[in-house]
């Protein structure tokens, strides 16, 4: 390094995306001098993320739970199950997995995390990129900054996905044996409501109350949902309450006007790329990011779906969006209709283009005949 340049690389913010690239850094033996700054000193979450995969992969440490099967109802009657041969729905706790790789990082002595520097103004000079904090001037060859896209810079129609869940106990050993993505789907005023229920085994289940809608829910709403289908089904709670909000159909982001900076947001993009998906996209973006590095090029930035993917994301939300009424019989409408292959593309947000034409065939169908 030059005098005028304080690390090779400097990532701005400390979560998942910054863990994924430090981890293939020192898995790469790559010694560059790397700086993550994190204004938060407690900014671990360990949530639960549920993602597709085959049975090995980037995160198989970290997979709590596997199901072969997984299920869509509607409240009142209706619904399809599916399986994918070589294809599972996994459960992934985040806080294992930055907990390990914070450990990683901490036994790396070219890579250091900074907590309490919060990111200001950016810049480029002197062949260098600069970022001023409340630590003073930062100079680096390239910097990626993680921090999460703001939900109202977005043009396109966005949903926010808000949840409260926990373990609980089956005592009665009711739960079905296959992962319930969506069950129990139902719409009110405040837009989309579903259960989304993982059976653990030895009676252990994990529950979560969901709901699609155009504003954020407050935490008591969703938690009561909770207890409603806690009571339900006879379950009870056997661990704390997990609250969160997912904003979806953020827009990618646009190219940093600072020459090397690049964004790397997980929810940038797409329509579900907030959910577990984006686990497995930050793993690869993380190789590819080392293999640039290492052949001395510039890192890309953490993209969203390509242009068709988008497409047809946005056409979907418009689905969804232009009547709220209606969203769980659209939504069960492409699981009973898709096949099961497409159907699991379309729900993480990156499908392909048969996958994207066919579902814009379904919708325009659907459209047609309501």
């Amino acid at each position: 390094m030059s005098d005028s340049i304080d690390t090779d690389l400097l990532i701005i913010g400390g979560g998942l995306a910054a863990m994924a690239l430090a981890n293939r850094l020192i898995e790469s033996g790559a010694r560059f001098q790397v700086r993550i700054i994190e204004p938060r000193d407690d900014f671990a979450q360990n949530r639960a993320w549920g993602l597709w995969a085959p049975a090995r992969h980037a995160l198989s440490p970290f997979v709590n739970a596997r199901w072969t099967r997984w299920s869509f109802s509607r409240d009142g009657g209706g619904g399809a199950e599916h399986a994918i041969p070589g294809l599972s729905y996994q459960l992934v706790e985040s806080g294992p997995l930055f907990a390990r790789r914070r450990d990683r990082i901490g036994d790396a002595p070219h890579i250091r995390l900074e907590t309490g520097i919060t990111a200001h103004q950016t810049g480029h000079s002197g062949g260098s990129v600069f970022v001023e904090t409340n630590a003073g001037r930062l100079r680096a060859r390239h910097v990626i900054d993680t921090r999460p896209v703001s939900a109202s810079s977005s043009q396109i129609p966005v949903m926010y996905q808000s949840f409260a869940g926990c373990l609980s106990q089956d005592g009665g050993g009711t739960a079905s044996p296959c992962a319930e993505i969506m069950t129990r789907m139902r719409c009110d005023s405040a837009g989309l409501a579903f259960d989304y229920v993982l059976p653990l085994g030895n009676g252990r289940v994990r529950t979560e109350a969901v709901r699609w809608s155009p504003v954020p829910l407050e935490r008591s709403r969703l938690e009561a949902e909770l207890d409603e289908l806690l009571s339900r089904r006879r379950w009870t709670r056997a661990g704390p309450v997990s609250y969160g909000v997912l904003p979806t159909g953020l827009p990618a982001p646009r190219e940093h006007p600072v020459r090397g900076l690049v964004a790397a947001r997980m929810q940038a993009g797409g329509w579900r790329v907030g959910a577990g998906q984006s686990l497995l996209r930050l793993e690869n973006w993380a190789g590819t990011v080392t293999r640039r590095l290492l052949a001395g090029r510039a890192p890309p930035a953490f993209h969203g779906p390509g242009l068709v993917a988008g497409l047809a994301n946005r056409r979907l939300l418009s689905a969804l969006t232009r009547d709220p009424s209606a969203m769980d019989r659209t939504v069960l409408s492409l699981a009973g209709s898709l096949s099961p292959a497409t159907l699991v593309h379309v729900m993480t947000g990156n499908p392909g283009v048969r996958d994207s034409a066919r579902l814009m065939l379904h919708l325009r169908a659907r459209a047609n005949t309501s």
